[in-house]
């Protein structure tokens, strides 16, 4: 391997022989031309190898014999160097890495990654062709082994290699959460020590059958649609010849929709005041109807909270919307602000042991929804303070700005 003596040897021969150079006046004037662009050429070559590092030269004793051709600097054509990958082309392009020995046989030699590219023949094409079938061989090589990695991925492991590729990127962080809860609870126990390459559709159906016979058909058609991805991602990447989701069926699961909590149910329980985290977080529910999973986002600020809206994709530009603190909740703000990083999980278990059964969490944003406009509240202004863009128009969303004290009158009409 080249070291730093290596260097300062090899340029202090070089001025030497620069400055015997200069004493040659009376050589031929074209000889001492050539002479002089191969020895800077050679400089230049040498002081580029040496100033880069994200690559070894293996180089072997007799290097200071070397020399180029007597044809000039050796190179790669830009034909040559559109076969190699990316990474490739930019180091020869910065070093050639040719040299030619004395006894006329041309090398080219280049580690990069862990991989070791070699060409060497007395024909300076033939040496080149050499080095860039090693650089193919190499990534033919390197694609078995991805590939053969794959093949051997357990089905939890390739789930979530699947979700950190493909679907992060694109889907808002609560459904990310809702895939990850799903592979872990459910489609890692049911394909444990299964390889991805051997899943069948029978394997699928046993899963989605064993979920709708405990009652959950919208979880059943959750895992339906996440475990058909899993298998066209498997499919695509050559892992399974044939899609197994193919030939599962489900029946259709009809979504029950939400219901507004009465109002008796909802007085009774804000007739006594909050007591602690969960307590303060149903209130801030109760008198904003903001999603359980955008209490984390709430920044309180002179009498309004901002809050981001969620159910966004990851590569959209986040949007947020501003609306009143109402007045019910200002004796509790500072405790309010403390509460709001509660798990939703655990809040969802607090709001079951403080409501009948049949009510969900999620069912305070219907309960607001539906009050605040029993309570004469605009529908507008209502679909801005939820965040229904879907029945918002052009009008709404684009040229309606609400006014604080507007805003305030509005919301202050809620009450229970």
């Amino acid at each position: 391997m080249l070291t730093l003596k290596d260097v300062d040897d090899w340029l202090c021969a070089m001025i030497v022989e620069f400055f015997n150079f200069q004493k040659q006046l009376s050589a031929d004037a074209d000889e001492r031309k050539n002479r002089k662009q191969n020895m800077f050429a050679v400089l230049n070559a040498k002081l580029r190898f040496w100033a880069s590092h994200d690559c070894d030269l293996y180089l072997p004793e007799e290097e200071h014999n070397s020399k180029t051709s007597d044809k000039g600097i050796l190179k790669f054509t830009n034909k040559e160097l559109n076969t190699m990958p990316e990474e490739i082309k930019k180091i020869l392009k910065q070093n050639d890495h040719i040299r030619q020995k004395e006894n006329g046989v041309y090398e080219i030699r280049l580690t990069f990654n862990g991989n070791k590219y070699y060409g060497s023949s007395k024909n300076f094409n033939e040496a080149k062709r050499q080095f860039i079938e090693s650089i193919i061989n190499t990534g033919t090589q390197t694609q078995k082994s991805l590939q053969h990695k794959k093949n051997s991925m357990l089905v939890k492991d390739y789930a979530f290699h699947y979700l950190e590729t493909f679907k992060k990127p694109n889907v808002c962080e609560e459904n990310y959460k809702n895939h990850i809860s799903q592979i872990k609870n459910h489609i890692a126990p049911h394909f444990d020590g299964v390889l991805i390459s051997q899943v069948t559709a029978t394997m699928c159906q046993q899963l989605l059958n064993k979920v709708l016979q405990e009652g959950k058909g919208r979880l059943a058609e959750d895992l339906n649609s996440l475990l058909k991805w899993i298998c066209e991602a498997a499919l695509s990447d050559g892992i399974l010849t044939v899609n197994p989701m193919a030939n599962v069926k489900i029946p259709k699961h009809f979504r029950t929709e939400g219901k507004q909590i009465p109002v008796q149910i909802m007085a009774q329980y804000l007739a006594k005041s909050p007591e602690n985290r969960s307590d303060y977080c149903i209130w801030l529910i109760t008198y904003s109807g903001i999603r359980p999973c955008e209490l984390k986002t709430v920044i309180f600020d002179n009498g309004f909270m901002t809050i981001k809206n969620a159910k966004q994709s990851r590569n959209k530009k986040p949007t947020f919307r501003r609306i009143p603190i109402h007045s019910a909740l200002l004796p509790y703000i500072d405790e309010i602000k403390k509460s709001i990083t509660m798990n939703t999980d655990v809040l969802a278990q607090a709001f079951k042991r403080r409501f009948p059964k049949e009510y969900h969490l999620y069912e305070l944003r219907h309960t607001f929804t539906s009050r605040v406009q029993e309570c004469g509240a605009n529908k507008s202004w209502v679909d801005y303070a939820t965040n229904h863009v879907g029945n918002q128009n052009t009008t709404d969303k684009v040229y309606t700005h609400w006014s604080d004290t507007f805003q305030v009158s509005e919301i202050e009409k809620l009450h229970f």
